[in-house]
């Protein structure tokens, strides 16, 4: 996964200054001054590149995301926004071996 997408409630718009998202593995991102429009999303790559309304870069030169993880967005406060589990099909783990679809949650 070389992306996640982060997304406002209808006609919301926000700063995500502050907000973090992270992997099972502790990997962070610490959101910039960064203004999502109302309905509207941003893609959070983890390479290099140029950060636009549409795409923010981590600035990583190794890849973060496994087969298997779950990415989690928090406000600033710490609270958490939103979490979405994945899987890619064909890999699988001792506490879950059958689950091979995204799965999202709360």
């Amino acid at each position: 996964m070389n992306g996640s997408r982060s997304g406002t409630p209808a006609g919301a718009a926000s700063n995500l200054r502050g907000y973090t998202l992270t992997d099972q593995q502790g990997n962070r991102y610490r959101f910039p001054d960064f203004r999502l429009e109302g309905r509207s999303a941003v893609k959070v790559h983890t390479g290099r590149g140029r950060d636009s309304r549409h795409d923010l870069y981590q600035g990583r030169t190794r890849q973060i995301w496994d087969d298997r993880d779950t990415a989690t967005l928090r406000d600033h406060r710490g609270g958490v926004v939103d979490t979405e589990s994945w899987a890619v099909a064909g890999t699988s783990t001792a506490a879950d071996p059958g689950r091979r679809s995204p799965r999202r949650g709360r």
